[in-house]
């Protein structure tokens, strides 16, 4: 099964997110588009990397993040494809701001969820 076929129910359970981060030392990071928060799931030590206490942002942390040359590429494609209904999957690779203003580069593999019309939900 690929992230396509997962709906918006199936990803709101906790054994999904679990099992998730078993097969996946990555970072990870969830949007609820009904929202701006943005909850962070990883390694503690990859979320220390970054700065990030306790496991929420705002959305408005990575935009702030972003390396100031890689940011309107970065940004327009996120904008692009979230706004495209029949878009599910954007990856881009950008520099991403760590403590101590350490820049690290980051492949970002988004997979959007969309309600049956197409609006993103998360």
């Amino acid at each position: 099964m690929g992230f396509a076929e997962i709906d918006a129910n199936y990803l709101s359970d906790a054994v999904l997110f679990t099992t998730l981060i078993k097969l996946s030392a990555e970072l990870m990071w969830v949007r609820e588009f009904a929202h701006e928060d943005v909850v962070w799931i990883g390694a503690s030590s990859n979320l220390k990397k970054f700065g990030i206490r306790g496991n929420k942002t705002s959305q408005q942390f990575w935009y702030d993040n972003i390396h100031p040359k890689d940011l309107r590429e970065a940004t327009n494609g996120y904008k692009e494809v979230m706004n495209d209904p029949s878009a599910v999957n954007y990856v881009r690779e950008y520099r991403f701001k760590g403590v101590g203003k350490k820049w690290h580069y980051i492949r970002d593999k988004v997979c959007f969820v969309r309600d049956k019309n197409g609006k993103p939900i998360r």
